[in-house]
């Protein structure tokens, strides 16, 4: 399934999105003159994620899934992504603060009844950072989204007590996505 974001033009041209097929009204209003010049896929899917038109969060539990061996639910599962009832969330800094001064990523817990498995982009320093979030640690929240901390400059904010008595969610990062990848496996 992670052939639906790295696909080759014979594979458009059979799913009837051959290259005229792409160039329609609304393509052209938001690329213009790109369409037609060449460049890596590589370089294609950093314009896509800088212009935020990339389902990140569709790839990560594509990615995940793979890498652990472990199938995904049904589209639109309620509650969970894996078949083993771990959600799987992706989340990317943004600007908190109007003096610019501190960024969180926002990860969504609205309605999640199992562990949620989350990775992190950071804007700035183009890092990935990666979470197991027992159900058991957010399921007192009274909000929508747990926010996950940054500097300015892109530097973890990974204080272990929130002002609110809550403990961080840096409390609960894993060291790498093999070991994110691992946890999903050994569910």
């Amino acid at each position: 399934m992670l052939y639906q974001f790295l696909v080759t033009k014979k594979q458009l041209i059979l799913q009837g999105c051959d290259e005229d097929n792409m160039k329609n009204d609304l393509t052209k209003a938001v690329f213009g003159n790109a369409l037609s010049k060449s460049a890596t896929l590589s370089e294609h899917l950093q314009m896509l994620n800088d212009m935020n038109l990339l389902n990140i969060g569709e790839l990560a539990e594509i990615a995940i899934s793979k890498t652990s061996k472990v199938d995904r639910c049904t589209v639109n599962q309620e509650g969970y992504d894996l078949i083993n009832g771990l959600e799987i969330k992706h989340a990317q800094t943004h600007e908190r603060s109007a003096k610019g001064n501190t960024m969180s990523a926002w990860i969504s817990i609205k309605n999640k009844t199992g562990d949620i498995l989350a990775v992190v982009s950071e804007s700035k320093t183009k890092k990935q950072y990666f979470f197991n979030l027992p159900h058991n640690y957010y399921r007192l929240f009274n909000a929508n989204a747990i926010g996950v901390p940054f500097d300015a400059d892109g530097r973890p904010r990974r204080f272990q007590k929130r002002s609110s008595g809550f403990t961080s969610p840096w409390y609960y990062e894993v060291s790498d996505y093999k070991t994110l990848c691992d946890i999903a496996s050994q569910r």
